[in-house]
């Protein structure tokens, strides 16, 4: 299906990144590591501080996520099913967005999710 499964998740929310990693760890329920990374079944991501963050480009453009404050760095778990994987990302988008946390994925399947 898709030769490449790496998921970058652009994130824009008001939380400070330890708050950030506390929610993201409790929607998926996995298991948290002292550098800000979660492991669940399905995959391992990693949250960043986005070197790319520009708080007045934001003023102006809300929605260029490339700007956004932080970011998910997310690879499956070896073995897993791309369609599982996939459709994990998706329901974190979802999950994100009910607590107004924005996120867009950049990856190879962001058409899908």
């Amino acid at each position: 299906m898709y030769d490449h499964l790496y998921c970058k998740l652009y994130l824009s929310s008001r939380l400070d990144i330890e708050e950030l990693y506390e929610c993201i760890n409790c929607l998926i329920q996995g298991q948290m590591d002292p550098i800000r990374t979660v492991k669940t079944q399905w995959g391992e991501m990693d949250l960043r501080k986005n070197s790319d963050f520009d708080p007045q480009r934001l003023e102006n453009t809300p929605d260029d996520f490339i700007f956004w404050k932080y970011y998910l760095d997310i690879i499956p778990q070896e073995g897993i099913e791309q369609t599982t994987y996939i459709k994990q990302i998706s329901w974190l988008i979802e999950e994100l967005g009910i607590r107004n946390i924005k996120a867009v994925a950049s990856c190879e399947f962001e058409d899908i999710l």
